[in-house]
Parts: structure tokens; C-alpha cells; sequence
């Protein structure tokens, strides 16, 4: 059977927020926003996110990556139609293999967005975004990506009471061999519906999708999962939101049984946020043939 251990490193916990936006979670919503500093704080669990299997009934799962706890500190400026924030991840508990680590920095995230249409005054919003990824997280426990990425997306989004977002775009990252299946530069896509509830109350489901360019038939390459969330705003700056996601394949990425809570202000002057968790699980598996 392919060694694990061989394996090169790659980042298990796949979920990355929408920076500083108040209708879903990881999609951006093309509208205009006030100037000044902002802020967003985004409390993540996930129970098992990469397990190395093996279709062999007298061979156990290994449980590369158990438990991981992560807050995403993200901070920005934003100005009308442009927006630039830095996220770093910080993974307060993590665990793997038998090892447990505390306060472990995740890869660091630069993005900036532009906003050509604004969904409100048009029938349709379009939006712009690119970003940096450096590997700046702990490779021994799968949380640190294989290589520096780049990545653009293309955003819209429509609609006044009922909202409806989509996402597509293409990151640039250097190859890791994760048991036969090549993970590298891939394509991203997403879509997501926002219903509001009451006048402070709104829903939102989300399913986002890559596929691996290089192996797009091997296990795990394109992995698909789902998000559902509700938002309550707490006063015109903070929003609290609290959702769980299950994935729709398997594969890197595909989390299972997440649960997330998010804090954020985003409107001028300087922000500050606040969040509280009480998460449920995100997973990912790969079925791995057994070549022994």
C-alpha cells in the first residue's frame, strides 16, 4: 500500500471564510461598502478532517488529522468598490496521530476585492478578488498547504430580499502526492441563497466545489460540500452567525460535520469583534485503493 508517511504536506483544514462580509460565509456579495477599518472573527471545529483509508477490511483508518479547533482573525480596510484584509488562521487545539498541539499558526492569507456593479442598484453585482496564500502552518499535523498559491475569482450576485451568489475561479499551487492522487492547481466554484426570516434574521445554504486539475478521475479530486448558516445582527456593525456543513463527496476538502460560529463588524471607524462557540464537526475522507 502507498506509504502516508511519503506523502508530502498538505492543508487539511480546507475551510477559508469570505473576508469581512455580512451575507454568507464563504461567498463575497458584490455591493459597495462604507470606508474604514474592519474586522472578523470565525470559530471553527472539525472532528476527523483527513483520514487515510484503505479498501481493505483488516486494515484500520488512520486518523491523520482527529481534532482541530481554529479561530480566523481576519483585518482590513475597505473603501467603496475596494477591499483588502489579511487572515491569519490560528489553530488553537489540534490533534493527530497520537500528537496534541496548542496555538499552532495556520497559512496566512492576503485577498483584496474589487467591486465593478453593486447588486443593490443593479440587476446584477459583479466582483473581482485575488489572493495570496503563504505556508506559514504546522506541516507535521496536515495543516500547513505544500507550496505558496495565488489564486482569482469572479464573483455575482443578485436579488434584494432573496439572494443569490456564485463564484468561480483558478488557484495556482505548486503539487503534493497525497496517496496516488496529485493535489495542486485546481478550479474553484461555489454557490449560495440568502433568506431573511425576520427584519435581524436571515439564512443562508452554500455549496462550494474544487477539482484538481492534474488527476480530476482519482479519489478525493473533486471535493463538494455544504454549508447551512443563520445570521443575527446584533447592532448595524456586529453580526453574530452560527452554521454546520457536511460534505457532498469525498476528498481534500470535502469537510464533514463542521459547525461554525462568526463575529464580525464591518463599518468604519476601527472595529473590533466579538464570538462565542459552541461547534459541531467538519470531515474529510479518501478512499484509498489497496495496491498491497
Amino acid at each position: 500500500a502507498p506509504s502516508v508517511s511519503a506523502a508530502d504536506t498538505v492543508n487539511a483544514q480546507s475551510f477559508r471564510s469570505a473576508p469581512l462580509q455580512r451575507t454568507f460565509l464563504t461567498l463575497p456579495d458584490a455591493t459597495f461598502s462604507q470606508e474604514g477599518w474592519v474586522a472578523g472573527l470565525v470559530l471553527t471545529q472539525a472532528t476527523n478532517p483527513l483520514i487515510y483509508r484503505v479498501d481493505s477490511p483488516d486494515r484500520p483508518d488512520i486518523h491523520l488529522l482527529e481534532q482541530v479547533w481554529s479561530a480566523d482573525v481576519t483585518g482590513g480596510y475597505t473603501f467603496e468598490r475596494f477591499a483588502v484584509s489579511l487572515a491569519a488562521p490560528v489553530h488553537v487545539y489540534a490533534r493527530g496521530q497520537g500528537e496534541s498541539r496548542l496555538g499552532l499558526l495556520g497559512d496566512l492569507r492576503l485577498t483584496g476585492q474589487y467591486t465593478l456593479f453593486d447588486r443593490r442598484t443593479r440587476p446584477i453585482g459583479i466582483a473581482a478578488s485575488a489572493h495570496l496564500t503563504a505556508p506559514t502552518g504546522n506541516a507535521e499535523l496536515w495543516l500547513q498547504q505544500q507550496t505558496p498559491s495565488a489564486a482569482i475569482n469572479i464573483h455575482a450576485s443578485g436579488g434584494s430580499t432573496v439572494i443569490g451568489a456564485a463564484t468561480l475561479g483558478y488557484e495556482a499551487l505548486g503539487s503534493a502526492e497525497l496517496a496516488g492522487t496529485t493535489i495542486g492547481s485546481r478550479a474553484l466554484w461555489g454557490l449560495a441563497v440568502h433568506v431573511p426570516v425576520a427584519r435581524s434574521v436571515g439564512t443562508s445554504v452554500e455549496v462550494n466545489g474544487s477539482s484538481y486539475l492534474t488527476d480530476l478521475d482519482k479519489p478525493g479530486a473533486n471535493p463538494i460540500e455544504a454549508i447551512a448558516s443563520g445570521r443575527l445582527a446584533l447592532s448595524e456593525e456586529l453580526t453574530l452567525s452560527l452554521g454546520a456543513g457536511t460534505a457532498l463527496t469525498r476528498g481534500l476538502g470535502a469537510s464533514v460535520e463542521a459547525s461554525l460560529q462568526r463575529g464580525s463588524i464591518s463599518c468604519a471607524p476601527l472595529a473590533t469583534t466579538e464570538s462565542s462557540t459552541t461547534p459541531s464537526p467538519l470531515q474529510s475522507k479518501m478512499t484509498i485503493p489497496d495496491s498491497s
